[in-house]
Order: structure tokens, then C-alpha cells, then sequence
């Protein structure tokens, strides 16, 4: 089973987990206070709050919680997938090739305003000819959706791909929910899976595919 990028992804849209723990710490470490001298109470500068960069957690996520931005194979395509593979990976820098009149011209109506103008990561995959192949797209800092197109050919699609307006489907849900297409074919044939956000703002997501 091939896999691809980072194995546990820590979504870029969220702050780092254990700030909180971090801050509690410093906390109790500074909660005794020194002996006051006998006498007049002094005019230390430490009475004055402390503005230590450690006493607020960071909202910046560190390069450990984005995943990776492989090169692309060609100007369409990122990658192959195969059945079991599981890539985790981010739409930036990734291809320009497909967009919304593309996916209207291959009568994939999108149900919304969004253009699909931003970078997309789009792979291609040999169906075994065995049933259904289902994928499933999780990507929940951004709205992304998840599409596929049957091909003649391991080449990029032209305006007027027929097989591509035969055989598609997409799935545009919120991007709370995870999407999944699935793929039924009982011949070998080859497809193009699509991972596109809406807004075509950049995002981390995961792709994982399962065959019979």
C-alpha cells in the first residue's frame, strides 16, 4: 500500500494542541512570589506584568501541521492512485488544468457560485475492472470537493472529452462532511480523480481509495 505525505496530519486551520498545556505550565511555575524585604516595599520593575512571549499561545501552525507539495507529473496531473493508497498532501502547487467551464463543458454541473479558478491536485487511476472503487476526500479547512472523469487515455483531457461526459461524477458537499464518489466499472479502464477548493484558496486534505 503506498501512501503519500505526512501519516498523521494536524489540519494547518487549527493552533498547535498542547499550547494550552504549555501556558498552564508557565503558570504554576510562577505562581510562588519572593520574600518582600522588611522595610518600605520597593519599587522593583518586576512588579509591572511581565510581557514574556511565552505568556500567550500562538495561533501560528508550525511547519509540522502542512503537508506536503509534491511536483506534478504533467500540467494536468499530480500523481497515480491506486486501490488502498492513502495521500495526504495539499492543493498548493499544484495543477491549473481544470476549472468550471471544463467541468460544464463535460456536463459536471457544479451546484454553486464558486469558480474553481485556485490550484488543484488531480490523479489518475486504473480501475481493476472488479466492482466499485470508492474514494474518500477528507479536507475540513477548506471547501473542497472531490471529482472524477473517465478517460481514454493517460493524457490530459481535451474541452471536448467524450468519455468525460459519459462517465462522471462529483461530490460538493460542506466542508464538514467528508466526500465520497465512487467508481463502478467491470472493465480496466482509466479515470481522473480531482481534489479542488471552491474559492481556489490553498488546503491540506486526504484522499484514500478502496477497492473490492
Amino acid at each position: 500500500m503506498k501512501r503519500i505525505g505526512m501519516m498523521v496530519l494536524l489540519w494547518a486551520c487549527s493552533p498547535a494542541n498542547n499550547d494550552k498545556a504549555q501556558l498552564d505550565s508557565i503558570t504554576e511555575d510562577s505562581g510562588s512570589q519572593p520574600d518582600e524585604p522588611s522595610g518600605e516595599p520597593s519599587a522593583s520593575p518586576t512588579s509591572e506584568p511581565s510581557s514574556s512571549p511565552t505568556s500567550e499561545p500562538t495561533l501560528e501552525p508550525s511547519e509540522e501541521c502542512l503537508a506536503d507539495e509534491p511536483e506534478n507529473l504533467s500540467e494536468c496531473v499530480t500523481d497515480f492512485i491506486n486501490c488502498g493508497d492513502e495521500i495526504v498532501m495539499s492543493t498548493e502547487g499544484g495543477t491549473t488544468y481544470f476549472n468550471r467551464d471544463k467541468y460544464i463543458g463535460w456536463y459536471s454541473l457544479p451546484a454553486h457560485e464558486e469558480d474553481y479558478e485556485g490550484a488543484e491536485r488531480a490523479f489518475y487511476f486504473i480501475h481493476p475492472g472488479a466492482g466499485a472503487a470508492q474514494f474518500t476526500l477528507e479536507s475540513p479547512c477548506e471547501n473542497t470537493d472531490l471529482l472524477y472523469f473517465r478517460l481514454m487515455e493517460t493524457e490530459c483531457p481535451a474541452d471536448t472529452c467524450s468519455s468525460c461526459q459519459q462517465d462522471h461524477q462529483q461530490s460538493a458537499k460542506s466542508q464538514f462532511e467528508d466526500d465520497v464518489v465512487q467508481i463502478f466499472d467491470t472493465n480496466p479502464n482509466t479515470y481522473v480523480l480531482i481534489v479542488e477548493s471552491r474559492t481556489g484558496e490553498p488546503t491540506s486534505f486526504v484522499l484514500r481509495a478502496e477497492c473490492p
